[in-house]
């Protein structure tokens, strides 16, 4: 208690001080998906706040964001309805505990039950108390209060008793990090996001661009010779997807199906029952692969020894994310020690006396097979790519002295992307431990 007694000492005062009213979501049965939920915001979709769209930063990301349907958000959901200068906290789930986010300056969305709508009298205090609650310090004050063992959770009364030291000059530090983190994350984005353009450029590549979303060009007539035995709906049968396809097929190089760069088999991960985690073995999940296509070595499950030996991963391994948000996230193995592949992810090698990993791996990041993979993405409410699929997507196919020299470029792109990230995350955890800091003498 010696933190909280700390914490007292420079004038805190208790969350419900700052709060005009709270309130919780829920989620909607994904079993009558028409009925609750919206595709995207094009669709009349109202943004649908989960867990994983809250940030330490403050800010709402919302690149993953499912949606409601407008009935959905004003009916069932209309106790639990965000706006613009709502502060909304996180209360349930592992990891950290009371992230906390504002949402943007015009924002209408809604949350789960995972976390609560805070009412504030302004955009200041909400802003305010989200750095103060993203803090060290205030994340072990609501940690200590959260109860529920393998599934923590915040129940209203002790969430409100959080302690808030009210300083403006904690926004003002919170504030600068995050800026500096955003650049930071910014440049790594846009350099991440010109290794498409080189590599395109490079395999003489042209990419039609993307047609308008106007009903002209979401209609379009095509052949029952065409389909059959293929899908039938309308999105998978766009003409701009099997453009995308052909300016692969007529690049520089020509193109082959991935299944041809394959040595041995596609491998699909496991995911380890509750009753078989907290092993020995280190097992890669879908977040422990990261967006620029490293590995998250301390975002692992542990599981006790539940894996067949061609799960385990090896030097060169490409690993592909085939469920969930984050379907089509690519990643690429090349880490000392023993680990294992997680479920909802499979992994495969090249036949690397005539296909460069590395280049292979580059190109299934890329915008034409991520367009693939996304076209072949099924399932309403929580996605699946099959492994088939994975194995029908197009590769261009130049000699290997080329593969090899495209390789090399983007290794050192990505590597300079990669490592201004790790920078952005290793300066805004040092800037927290000096808002910490400040949380301390703030009196003085």
């Amino acid at each position: 208690m010696a933190l909280e007694a700390s914490v007292m000492a420079q004038g805190a005062k208790p969350l419900r001080s700052f709060v005009l009213k709270m309130a919780s979501g829920a989620t909607p049965s994904v079993v009558e998906f028409d009925k609750y939920y919206a595709q995207d915001a094009e669709s009349g979709g109202v943004p649908f706040i989960r867990v994983q769209n809250l940030s330490e930063t403050g800010e709402l990301k919302l690149d993953d964001v499912k949606y409601i349907n407008e009935a959905t958000h004003l009916g069932m959901l209309k106790r639990s309805q965000i706006e613009e200068n709502d502060l909304v906290i996180k209360i349930t789930g592992v990891g950290r505990m009371a992230i906390s986010s504002v949402p943007p300056i015009g924002f209408r969305g809604n949350i789960n039950q995972h976390s609560v709508v805070a009412k504030t009298s302004s955009r200041q205090i909400s802003e305010l108390v989200a750095a103060y609650l993203n803090s060290d310090i205030g994340e072990k004050l609501a940690s200590r209060r959260a109860t529920g063992g393998t599934r923590p959770a915040l129940d209203y009364p002790a969430l409100r008793s959080i302690p808030i030291v009210f300083d403006e000059r904690i926004f003002e530090m919170a504030k600068t990090a995050r800026e500096e983190r955003l650049s930071k994350e910014e440049k790594a984005a846009k350099l991440l996001a010109g290794i498409d353009d080189y590599l395109l450029n490079e395999l003489g590549i042209s990419l039609h661009p993307e047609p308008t979303n106007t009903i002209e060009n979401r209609t379009f007539k095509t052949s029952f010779t065409k389909v059959s035995g293929n899908r039938f709906d309308p999105f998978f049968n766009k003409i701009y997807f099997n453009d995308i396809k052909e300016c692969v097929a007529k690049g520089k190089y020509g193109a082959v199906f991935l299944k041809q760069t394959i040595t041995g088999l596609l491998v699909k991960g496991y995911l380890p029952k509750q009753e078989e985690k907290e092993g020995d073995n280190k097992v890669v999940q879908i977040n422990s692969i990261n967006m620029d296509g490293t590995i998250d070595l301390d975002n692992l499950l542990t599981a006790k020894d539940v894996f067949y030996d061609d799960q385990e991963l090896k030097q060169d391994d490409i690993l592909v994310v085939i469920t969930g948000a984050t379907i089509g996230k690519v990643g690429y193995w090349s880490y000392p020690g023993k680990y294992y592949l997680g479920g909802d992810i499979v992994k495969f090698q090249t036949e690397k006396r005539r296909f460069d990993p590395y280049f292979v791996y580059a190109f299934l990041r890329c915008k034409p097979s991520q367009i693939e993979i996304k076209r072949n993405v099924t399932g309403a409410t929580n996605g699946h790519l099959s492994p088939d699929d994975v194995k029908y997507l197009l590769i261009p196919a130049p000699p290997l002295s080329v593969q090899q020299m495209i390789a090399k470029e983007v290794r050192v792109r990505t590597e300079e992307a990669h490592q201004l990230l790790v920078q952005a995350k290793m300066d805004f955890e040092a800037a927290k431990k000096e808002i910490g800091k400040l949380i301390l003498n703030t009196a003085s």
